[in-house]
């Protein structure tokens, strides 16, 4: 086995692998909820407080399986797995004017990513306690999917009928005006 695929199987290294993943995701997606209610986008700000709270309950589940066990110490220039996005990439694609589906398709973006580091590791890993974790780890990010896919088709609900209304408004308030 190979000195790669050695660390995909050791429960401290992928333990101390997730736990930095989930204090940085946690750290940006708070910072920018932050950020953005300071410049008064309360609504996109909402969206990442959130979303913030998902991968809290994410990083506890890390840290359950952590308990007393000591962990490596994890260069910081070490990426969790070849196709790894750090969550400033994907956060540097957004700024504090952004829309509600920006937010979104952003969550979506850093969310996938540890899905993917997930199905990576389910792929790589033999380790029994490893598997049975990440098995945990995805079934908490179908669940946040599931929720934030219902909060987009809210949103898209929201502004159809507002379309709606402002159709409406438009076609009675002016009925005649041109003819």
């Amino acid at each position: 086995m190979s000195h790669a695929k050695e660390k995909y199987d050791d429960l401290s290294w992928v333990l101390a692998t997730l736990q930095i993943m989930l204090d940085e995701t946690m750290y940006h997606m708070q910072t920018f909820a932050h950020t953005l209610e300071v410049h008064h986008n309360k609504e996109v700000a909402q969206i990442f407080f959130l979303v913030y709270e998902q991968f809290k309950r994410e990083e506890e589940i890390v840290s359950s399986h952590i308990g007393t066990r000591d962990l490596p110490t994890i260069a910081p220039w070490e990426t969790p797995y070849p196709d790894y996005q750090h969550p400033s990439e994907v956060l540097s694609e957004v700024d504090y004017l952004s829309t509600q589906e920006e937010a979104w398709k952003t969550i979506h973006n850093v969310s996938q990513n540890h899905k993917d580091f997930y199905d990576f590791l389910l792929k790589e890993s033999e380790n029994s306690e490893l598997l049975s974790l990440i098995q945990e780890l995805l079934i908490h990010c179908q669940r946040s999917e599931t929720t934030n896919q219902k909060e987009v088709l809210n949103l898209i609900t929201k502004d159809t009928e507002r379309q709606d209304d402002l159709d409406l408004i438009s076609s009675e308030d002016f009925k005649g005006m041109f003819q």
